[in-house]
This record gives structure tokens, C-alpha cells and sequence, in this order.
């Protein structure tokens, strides 16, 4: 039995491309590229530049994960010189997707969300950094959207519950009800690429449209267990002075007016991540920096 096929079949019944396109596919030596190659084979409105599609577990490219430094420099290269639309990177086993608009930039998770989600029924399942982002930018009514924890079992428990059609988190996972609740980087670019061709906008005229804002995130690495409860005591008696609100939706969310910051432990990795979002870069560097101190300290 074809597999592929039949995952082929079943995502094709979704294209609703509306203007020729061509994409840049970085496959990460996942089985990504093979699924693509055969739902996008015969569909004359999408054409695809391939790179890195020979299935291999020593990921011999640039490693399994597009969110590390460096991971997409080979994909915004190709967009430049092929002229591409938009490129898209798929991590080891297909679950994220990375955009990259047409200029060569990595497009943020949250101009993806957005774009997505303007032509699917709320409400939005998102995880922590990409509701206050969206708290922040003002572009979709807050009572659309729904904040749960980082993590597939919590994002989709939130969908069943509120009976969500989408998700998305920071990281570059989407979830659909379409997937049956599962994260799906090329469910994730089918929409992208229907969307995007039904608008008037290039990815980076989209990009763009947004207000400007800058986000990073940053893990520190214990070297023994962490203490979760010594950690918010640091935090909340370091920024309390300063924060208008403290959210604990995930770990610690410091609402300071202009910026935020989230602190929250992996849940599978001795870290502590900090995500920080502001409207300049310098902010973001800045909360960022004190995070790292006073995890330091403690």
C-alpha cells in the first residue's frame, strides 16, 4: 500500500491556489520533500525548488531543527536567487514549518498565524509568546483567540474543548481540525499558499502591512534540577515594580506596557526559556539579558 499516495490524495483535496506561484521547499533530509513532491507533482499553480529532499537521519544539511542559528540561511539564499515567491522549511518529521517571505527574510510564526487565520472560523488556539503577541499588535479581537500552555497535548486538549478549527505556536507549529487536531508543516503551507494567493500582496508586502515588532527567545540551561517556586519568587520580586500585570498561563508573563516577557520551564528539557517581545530589537536584548542574570544568580 502507498502511503504517500494516499496522504497525497488526501492533502490535494485542499489546494485552492488562485494564481501561480513558486516556492523554495527545504526538506531538512526529512521525509517532508517526498510527501510534497507528490501532492504538488500535477498541480500546474505551484511550482517548487527543492533542496535538502534525500531522506537521511544523519541530517547532513544543517541538522533536523530550522529553529536553530543559521538553519535557514541556505533556504533565504535560494529564495534570492531563484526569485521565489516564499520559501518554506520543514523539520525532520514534517510537524513545523518555517517561512521565508520573497525578500529572503525568515518570516515570523506570528505573520504566518495571521495570515492563516484570516480566512479560517475562530476561535484561534495559540500558546503563550504568540498571544501576547497578538495582545500587542491589536490585529485579530482577542476574544478570537484562546492562550494555552507550549506543548501538543495542551494545544490540542484547547481545541477540543473550545472546538477550534486552527492552531499555532511560537515554535512553527500549526494544527488544524482538518489534520485531526495534528500539527502539519504541509497542511500549514497549502493555507499559506492559498491565502497568499488570494491577496493582492507579495509575503513581505504582508510582512510589512503588520506594525512593527521584534520578539526573541533565549534558553539557559540548569545544571541541576531547577526549582520552579525559587525561580518565581526571583522573578516576580526582580520585575514587580515595573509590571502592570503578571499572567501565569505558562510559567510567568510580565506585562510591562510597551514589551513582555515570558519565563516558563521546557517541559522536556533542563531549561528555562525566556521569550521577549517589545518594538525595537534593543528592548527585546535588554529584558532578555536581565532573564539570563538572574537565572544566573539563583
Amino acid at each position: 500500500m502507498d502511503y504517500f499516495k494516499i496522504y497525497a490524495d488526501f492533502l490535494k483535496k485542499f489546494l485552492n491556489v488562485q494564481q501561480p506561484l513558486f516556492a523554495a521547499l527545504d526538506a531538512f533530509n526529512g521525509a517532508g520533500g517526498i510527501a510534497a513532491k507528490a501532492v504538488f507533482a500535477d498541480y500546474p499553480l505551484v511550482q517548487l525548488a527543492i533542496i535538502n529532499d534525500l531522506p537521511d537521519g544523519n541530517f547532513p544539511a544543517h541538522g533536523p531543527n530550522p529553529l536553530l542559528a543559521g538553519a535557514l540561511k541556505e533556504l533565504c539564499q535560494k529564495v534570492v536567487k531563484q526569485k521565489a515567491d516564499l520559501g518554506v522549511a520543514f523539520d525532520a518529521d514534517g510537524d513545523r514549518a518555517l517561512f521565508v517571505d520573497n525578500l529572503g527574510r525568515p518570516a515570523p510564526a506570528y505573520v504566518i498565524a495571521y495570515l492563516i487565520f484570516k480566512n479560517r472560523r475562530p476561535p484561534f488556539v495559540v500558546d503563550e509568546p504568540l498571544f501576547k503577541i497578538f495582545q500587542h499588535l491589536k490585529v485579530i479581537n482577542l476574544k478570537n483567540i484562546i492562550s494555552t500552555r507550549v506543548g501538543y497535548a495542551f494545544i490540542q486538549a484547547a481545541m477540543r474543548q473550545s472546538n477550534a478549527a486552527s492552531t499555532a505556536e511560537y515554535s512553527g507549529h500549526y494544527g488544524f481540525e482538518e489534520t485531526f487536531r495534528a500539527d502539519s508543516a504541509l497542511f500549514a503551507f497549502i493555507q499559506v499558499l492559498n491565502n497568499l494567493s488570494a491577496t493582492k500582496q507579495t509575503l513581505a508586502e504582508f510582512y510589512d502591512s503588520l506594525p512593527l515588532f521584534a520578539v526573541d527567545m533565549e534558553n539557559f540551561k540548569f545544571k541541576e534540577a531547577a526549582d520552579w517556586l525559587a525561580i518565581r519568587k526571583k522573578f516576580v520580586n526582580h520585575f514587580s515594580s515595573r509590571t502592570k500585570d503578571i499572567a501565569e498561563r505558562d510559567g510567568l508573563t510580565f506585562e510591562f506596557g510597551e514589551s513582555w516577557l515570558n519565563v516558563r520551564l521546557s517541559n522536556n528539557e533542563p531549561l528555562l526559556r525566556f521569550t521577549a517581545g517589545a518594538k525595537t530589537s534593543s528592548v527585546v536584548n535588554k529584558l532578555l539579558k536581565e532573564s539570563r542574570q538572574l537565572a544566573a544568580s539563583l
